[in-house]
């Protein structure tokens, strides 16, 4: 028995909220028994892509923080320090989506 798998179902592993290594690694065991078509190839790396732009700015939206402020506010350390940790974590969601990215472009197709 052969099994074809829709290049749909290998791209929502980019989108999914959901715990799905498992499901993979099954795949991954039964690799013989899969039938994958060029199409299916050339689909998965145009639209991989695309997804992998959208995860990125996903991630830049989830950690982008701009803090209240005021001239009052700014006279405090206290927002000194706010203003700092979000750069912080701006940087730090730059990196990680950077090598998200890369990491995912290295998966095999």
């Amino acid at each position: 028995m052969k099994i074809y798998v829709d290049t749909n179902w290998f791209l929502s592993f980019f989108q999914s909220n959901h715990e799905r290594h498992s499901l993979l690694e099954e795949v991954r065991h039964r690799a013989d028994l899969i039938i994958l078509t060029e199409q299916n190839v050339t689909e998965y790396r145009r639209n991989r892509a695309a997804l992998m732009r959208e995860l990125r700015s996903n991630i830049e939206k989830s950690t982008r923080v701009q803090p209240y402020t005021t001239s009052l506010l700014r006279s405090f350390k206290e927002h000194e320090r706010v203003i700092e940790l979000a750069q912080q974590l701006r940087i730090a969601a730059d990196a990680s989506s950077i090598g998200l990215c890369l990491g995912i472009l290295r998966l095999p197709v």
